[in-house]
C-alpha cells in the first residue's frame, strides 16, 4: 500500500494519470539554436563572390583513417559544436607556442588536423556557426602557412594550396552570412594574408583597403603599416605612401623599425614602377626589385622571358636559378646550374 500511495502521488505532482509515467524532456538548446541571426552587408557580398572557389573537398577526406579513429564522438549531452569548437582553439593554442616548429612536430600536427576534421563534419552537416567557421579559418590559414610541410599528413596529399582554398571558401560563407560578426575584421585580415601568400597583392591591398573602411576611428598605426605593405607589393605606391605617412603619425618606438622596413619597400615599388614596360633591359633591371617585393612568380617570367631571347646571357639564368633554390625545388634547380655551366663554359 505504502508503494501504491507513493506512486498516486508522484502521478498528482506531475498531473499524469495512468501506469506509464512520462516525463516531457526538452531538447538541448544547442539542437534547436539556430546560431546568431544573419547580417549582410554589399561590400563583403561582393568580395565573398570575387574570393570563392566553390565547393571544395574538405581536408579530412585526405586524411589517412587511423588519424581520423573516434574523432566525431561527443560526450553525451554534449553540444558538437562547443566540443569541436573547443578543440579547435587548443589545438591553434598549442600550435602557435610551438611557433616555427609546430608543422615539425607529429603530434602537433595531428592534434590540429584531428580538430580540424572534427569541425569540417558539422560544417558539412550544416552546422554552419560563426564561432565555428572563424576559429576553422584561423586553422586553416596556420596549415597554409606551413603548407610544404603539412602535406605529409595526408595519404594522398591535397593540392599545396588546399587549405588556402578551404579558408577562402569558408571566409566567404561567413562574410556573407554574418557580415556583422565581430570576428570579421580577423577574417578579413586571414583573406588578405592568404591573397599575399599567393602572390595576388593587389587582391591583398584591396582587402586591406576594405579593412580599414570598416573600422573608421579604429584604424591603428599597425593596421596603417599592413595596409602600407600591402600597396606597396601591389605596385601601388601612392597608396603605400599615404598610409605609411599615416603610420608614422601615430607610431610609437616600438614601430620604428617597422617603418624603416615598410619604408625600404616603399622605396623598391617606386623604383619598380619606373621600369615597368617592354624594354627588355628595363624589365631585368625591374626583376631584383620584384624579387624585393616578394613578387617571385614576375621575377622568374621576366627572367624565362629574357633567358628565351638572349639564350647566351648567364645572368637571367643564374638569378632564375637563385629563384629555384629559395622555393626548395631540388631538380628545377639542378636542371638550371646544368644550363648555366653549360653556357658559361661556352662563353
Amino acid at each position: 500500500m505504502r508503494g501504491s500511495w507513493r506512486c498516486a502521488a508522484l502521478l498528482a505532482l506531475l498531473d499524469l494519470s495512468g501506469c506509464g509515467i512520462r516525463i516531457p524532456v526538452q531538447p538541448p538548446v544547442w539542437a534547436v539554436d539556430p546560431g546568431p541571426p544573419e547580417s549582410h552587408d554589399p561590400a563583403l557580398t561582393t568580395l565573398a563572390d570575387a574570393i570563392d572557389p566553390g565547393p571544395q573537398a574538405p581536408l579530412r577526406a585526405a586524411m589517412p583513417a587511423p588519424l581520423l579513429a573516434d574523432v566525431d564522438v561527443t560526450a553525451a549531452g554534449e553540444d558538437p559544436r562547443v566540443a569541436a569548437e573547443h578543440d579547435l582553439r587548443a589545438a591553434l593554442l598549442l600550435w602557435g607556442e610551438r611557433g616555427a616548429d609546430a608543422a615539425g612536430d607529429d603530434a602537433v600536427l595531428a592534434l590540429l588536423a584531428r580538430a580540424v576534421a572534427r569541425a569540417e563534419a558539422l560544417a558539412d552537416a550544416g552546422r554552419i556557426h560563426p564561432e565555428l567557421l572563424a576559429t576553422l579559418i584561423k586553422a586553416y590559414a596556420a596549415l597554409d602557412e606551413r603548407a610544404p610541410e603539412v602535406l605529409r599528413l595526408f595519404t594522398a596529399p591535397p593540392p599545396e594550396d588546399a587549405a588556402r582554398r578551404l579558408l577562402l571558401r569558408t571566409a566567404a560563407t561567413l562574410l556573407r552570412r554574418h557580415a556583422d560578426h565581430p570576428d570579421t575584421p580577423e577574417v578579413l585580415t586571414a583573406v588578405a594574408d592568404a591573397a599575399a601568400r599567393a602572390q595576388d597583392f593587389t587582391r591583398a591591398a584591396a582587402v586591406r583597403r576594405l579593412l580599414g573602411e570598416r573600422q573608421v576611428g579604429r584604424v591603428g598605426p599597425e593596421l596603417q603599416l599592413a595596409l602600407a605593405d600591402a600597396c606597396y607589393r601591389a605596385l601601388e605606391p601612392g597608396c603605400g605612401d599615404a598610409a605609411l605617412a599615416r603610420a608614422r603619425g601615430a607610431a610609437g618606438p616600438e614601430l620604428q623599425d617597422g617603418l624603416a622596413a615598410t619604408a625600404w619597400l616603399g622605396e623598391q615599388a617606386h623604383a619598380a614602377r619606373t621600369r615597368a614596360g617592354d624594354d627588355l633591359e628595363d624589365r631585368l633591371e625591374q626583376t631584383p626589385l620584384l624579387r624585393a617585393l616578394g613578387r617571385t612568380r614576375d621575377a622568374a617570367a621576366t627572367y624565362h622571358t629574357t633567358t628565351a631571347a638572349t639564350p647566351e646571357n648567364t645572368q637571367p639564368h643564374i638569378n632564375l636559378t637563385k629563384l629555384t633554390l629559395l622555393h626548395n625545388n631540388p631538380n628545377t634547380t639542378l636542371t638550371k646550374l646544368t644550363t648555366t655551366q653549360k653556357l658559361h663554359n661556352q662563353n
